[in-house]
């Protein structure tokens, strides 16, 4: 989607093993693949929920924790650009390519508005589009576990592949 390709040898040759020597980046390294790992099986969680819903805390917790890797992955390359997930992505805006800075157009964000944002931004282009939707994630759900629980596998997954695009994108922009 994005126009870019990220070979896995790549992936691994380029950032993945000249960053393992750094202590601060094993964290963010193990935490990717957790992250890749338990998103297939908490969508599986969704399906197999009763329709009456039920908690949404490890959902929340992992999208959370996606936000946390992205914003962890600009700290560490931007991070004199001040102490917030925007200053970093303002530190970052060429390498990443973000002219229209989509992110910034809303704040604060509420959880309950993500899935009209997410329409909202389905006509942005692809770095603009994931980047803001990570930064929307990273920006709500760790503020309150007591969200209204809105998750459909349909809204989850748009969720997740985004703070995914948005991480690859990162490493490929930023650390390539």
């Amino acid at each position: 989607a994005s126009g870019v390709s990220l070979e896995i040898s790549t992936l691994i040759d380029k950032f993945f093993k000249p960053q393992a020597t750094d202590s601060a980046y094993r964290s963010i390294l193990t935490s990717i693949l957790t992250f890749l790992l338990e998103g297939r099986d908490l969508r599986l969680n969704l399906k197999l929920r009763s329709h009456y819903g039920g908690t949404s805390e490890p959902f929340l917790t992992h999208l959370f924790k996606g936000g946390l890797i992205f914003e962890s992955l600009l700290k560490r390359k931007y991070g004199a650009g001040g102490y917030t997930l925007g200053n970093y992505l303002n530190a970052a805006k060429t390498d990443l390519q973000l002219t229209h800075q989509t992110y910034k157009k809303k704040d604060p964000y509420h959880f309950e508005e993500l899935p009209s944002l997410l329409q909202s931004w389905k006509n942005e282009n692809f770095q603009e589009r994931t980047v803001a939707t990570a930064f929307a994630v990273r920006n709500t759900v760790g503020h309150d576990l007591a969200w209204q629980d809105i998750f459909t596998e349909e809204f989850y997954l748009q969720l997740f592949e985004g703070i995914v695009d948005a991480i690859f994108w990162t490493i490929k922009k930023a650390y390539q």
